[in-house]
């Protein structure tokens, strides 16, 4: 058969059936295992971390990703310790402050920066604290002197 003659009827029809079941096909695929898959990945893990409290390696990842997205947004380093170490590191409480998860976001992932060095995890209140204070230790010490010295105005 030459290339400029047309395709038989039998052929045509056969091409026909088979590209329609291979649309059902991907339409079934992406029904079951597309975007649908992912959003009952994020819910069963959603529904993992409410009922144990411990977030789960899918969380991390997916708040890592978010992470580097809105770090990049915002001008400075995302988060580059990879999301095994991160759930190594969970301990259920807060690195400052030892107060467990509260509120529906539960504890944070603290990073530097500068440097996109993780450091911990911390609660809402500390994470915002370490925020107000722009990363930066000599302004909490001056911080904590003054608390001391209002404090022991109080006293007196």
């Amino acid at each position: 058969m030459a290339y400029d003659e047309p395709l038989p009827l039998e052929r045509l029809q056969d091409i026909e059936r088979k590209a329609a079941k291979r649309k059902e096909y991907l339409r079934e695929y992406s029904r079951t295992k597309g975007a649908a898959t992912s959003r009952r990945l994020r819910a069963e893990a959603r529904d993992e971390k409410k009922i144990t409290g411990v977030p789960t390696l899918f969380n991390i990842r997916t708040n890592l990703h978010t992470g580097r997205y809105i770090a990049k947004t915002r001008g400075f380093v995302p988060c580059n310790t990879k999301a095994e170490e991160v759930l190594a590191a969970y301990t259920g409480a807060c690195d400052i402050c030892g107060r467990g998860p509260s509120g529906p976001r539960g504890l944070h992932i603290d990073h530097d920066h500068a440097t996109g060095v993780f450091r911990g995890w911390l609660c809402s209140g500390c994470n915002t604290g370490v925020g107000a204070f722009r990363d930066d230790p000599s302004m909490l010490e001056r911080a904590a002197a003054y608390l001391k010295t209002q404090f022991a105005k109080q006293i007196v």
